[in-house]
């Protein structure tokens, strides 16, 4: 392509320069006093036809090809394995039981006792004249306790005069002597319930008015008197019956 612009190039150079000496050759001529020297026209080389150049082809323009779209990303998918726990149950320590140490053994104070009053029981020097039997018992709740009773003679009269004597473990007890009729009543109001004895005493030989020291002339009858009073087993007021000759 350069070497057909630069042909072009000197072949127009060529045909200029050849038009400036047509035009300048005769008009030097005329002016020319002297006479002229034959002037030698120059030869010209007959140069070959300029080799007609090949007009360019209209430059192609360069096709704009689309450009292709870049690949759209594939969606890249993630596959996440979920693996299920099993939680795996821990088996919690069995509590140990924490020995105690032993409690402390709580002292029971001593109860207050209560002085006992030597009793001594009436000596049997001679054969009991009189029998006794508990008759029955008698249930009240007007705060009412006591022993009663009647002595008799064999023949079931009333033998009046005779000393009867109450006590208890804890209490010196009482003397008490049977009326015309042969009855006789100890009051225990105030007396702590429990049991007590009863029997048939020779008053000569008693700590009067207690029944300290006193001798028997009976058997000894136990009774027991409660603080329950109704019902079964209920007694506040025992009765007793002594036979003699």
């Amino acid at each position: 392509m350069r070497n057909r612009l630069a042909l072009v190039a000197l072949v127009a150079t060529a045909c200029l320069l050849a038009g400036v000496l047509l035009q300048c050759g005769p008009g030097r001529q005329a002016r020319v006093t002297a006479t002229p020297t034959k002037t030698l026209r120059p030869t010209f080389t007959p140069t070959s036809d300029a080799t007609p150049t090949s007009i360019p082809s209209p430059t192609s323009f360069p096709t704009l090809s689309p450009t292709p779209a870049p690949p759209t990303a594939a969606p890249v998918v993630v596959t996440v394995a979920v693996t299920e726990v099993v939680p795996v149950t821990t088996p919690q320590p069995t509590a140990t039981p924490t020995l105690r140490p032993p409690s402390a053994t709580a002292t029971r104070k001593p109860a207050a006792t209560r002085t006992k009053t030597p009793t001594p029981k009436p000596t049997n020097t001679l054969a009991p004249p009189f029998a006794g039997k508990i008759v029955k018992g008698y249930a009240r709740c007007d705060g009412y306790y006591a022993v009663t009773g009647f002595v008799t003679h064999a023949n079931k009269s009333a033998y009046p005069g005779v000393s009867v004597g109450i006590w208890s473990d804890t209490w010196g007890g009482e003397v008490k002597v049977t009326e015309a009729s042969g009855k006789f009543d100890v009051v225990l109001m105030g007396m702590p319930f429990g049991k007590y004895y009863v029997a048939v005493v020779e008053p000569g030989t008693c700590q009067l008015p207690s029944a300290v020291g006193c001798q028997r002339r009976s058997n000894v009858l136990e009774v027991t008197i409660t603080e329950k009073c109704s019902g079964s087993g209920a007694n506040q007021v025992a009765e007793v019956s002594f036979v003699g000759p």
